[in-house]
């Protein structure tokens, strides 16, 4: 499989190189040369790749120059593969550090001339109250110290290389942490703990992780699809959509096929139905032989509707 994979990266390393090459023009995203780096490039996204994979044949290094190659489809292309395997790779040193599989052995740093000793004596009778002194006691003592308080763990995201898609990863985070205080008024206990339990990090880097990998970079061809999830998570009256996707309700891969009105709240929903039957009755309607000569604002609705 390893063959395979670096036989492959070869080939596109070859057609990016021929690309480049190629005069710029009206069309130059429509040239064989380009295209068929694009389309290699594209079978490199799709071919299972692993951690493993990656460290041993460093296959990301090779192709990592094309970041800035001089057509833009290419280059396009080869951030958000690089990208990807990124994202591989940092998924899978998190688990070998789970498995405690990356630990370094730390060389033990004794004290010398009983350096260590001698301070940690001074420290208990500090945390004592009491600063002992050679041949007997100090009259003076130091006020106890206060209770050291554990600080509360928080989540924090793995960062991109991608300025875009931290902020992104941001934007969500910031929309998921108002599902807490949207749901502290609800009776239903069960939803409240299920709230609680959730991490918006962990969400939001799960669901901008989807949507960059079935929609490209956010500054892509699909950049109207990224506004539209962000706007209607974001939408101060869509806090039942926020909510499913904080739940899980909604995973990410179904949410980057969601047309806007599936995404829409409640609210606007039935309006658009509304709105929808409204305009189907109208149209509906028979013509009436007095109704050739219609007004102004008549034919402008008609044309509004059309």
């Amino acid at each position: 499989m390893e063959k395979d994979l670096l036989r492959l990266a070869e080939d596109a390393l070859k057609a990016a190189e021929s690309a480049a090459n190629v005069d710029d023009g009206f069309s130059v995203n429509k040239h064989p040369e380009v295209c068929r780096c694009v389309a290699l490039l594209k079978k490199l996204k799709e071919f299972p790749m692993s951690y493993d994979v990656l460290v041993s044949t460093e296959v990301d290094k090779r192709l990592r120059h094309l970041r800035n190659h001089n057509k833009e489809k290419v280059r396009l292309m080869a951030k958000w593969l690089l990208e990807i395997w990124s994202s591989t790779i940092k998924d899978g040193l998190s688990r070998n550090q789970k498995r405690g599989a990356n630990v370094i052995p730390v060389a033990s740093t004794k004290p010398r001339n009983n350096e260590g000793s001698k301070n940690k004596r001074k420290r208990d009778r500090e945390e004592d109250g009491v600063e002992k002194e050679e041949g007997g006691f100090n009259c003076f003592m130091k006020p106890s110290r206060e209770p050291k308080v554990s600080k509360p763990t928080v989540t924090v995201a793995i960062k991109s290389s991608d300025a875009s898609r931290n902020k992104v990863r941001e934007i969500l985070v910031e929309a998921l942490r108002k599902v807490g205080g949207e749901v502290a008024g609800e009776d239903n206990e069960e939803m409240k703990e299920k709230v609680r339990a959730s991490d918006p990090v962990a969400v939001a880097e799960s669901v901008e992780s989807v949507m960059f990998k079935k929609l490209g970079p956010y500054n892509g061809a699909n950049k109207f699809k990224y506004r539209s999830i962000i706007f209607n998570v974001k939408d101060p009256k869509n806090q039942d959509f926020r909510r499913k996707i904080l739940l899980g309700e909604v995973k990410p891969e179904r949410l980057v096929g969601l047309t806007t009105e599936e995404m829409a709240s409640n609210e606007r929903q039935c309006e658009n139905k509304q709105i929808k039957e409204k305009t189907f009755s109208r149209i509906q309607e028979p013509v009436k032989e007095e109704s050739v000569g219609k007004s102004n604002n008549e034919l402008a609705w008609l044309e509004s509707i059309w």
